[in-house]
């Protein structure tokens, strides 16, 4: 996505409509591994994060139409998505 101006960004490609962010939403998921070595009951786990489910809710600006885009997203790039993008009135 290229941010356009305040509030309107458009994909990278050729001719794509005027659009405004309307919504982020994000479901981490997490991958765990077993960290007991020496074989007793009393090892660890450790939680890895890994790319989980998002939503992104658009409107295209040309028609006023809303759609929603289903994408792999990490904490990070919710983060910049929410903070660069997302428009915080959607009027």
């Amino acid at each position: 996505m290229v941010k356009e101006q305040e509030n309107i960004l458009h994909f990278n490609y050729p001719n794509s409509p005027k659009l405004k962010l309307l919504n982020v939403e994000y479901l981490p998921k997490y991958t765990y591994q077993n960290t007991n070595t020496t074989g007793n009951s009393f090892g660890g786990v450790t939680r890895s994060e890994v790319k989980g489910d998002g939503i992104l809710t658009f409107k295209d600006l040309s028609t006023d139409f809303n759609f929603v885009v289903g994408v792999r997203l990490d904490r990070d790039d919710y983060i910049k998505l929410k903070s660069e993008f997302l428009t915080v009135n959607n009027n």
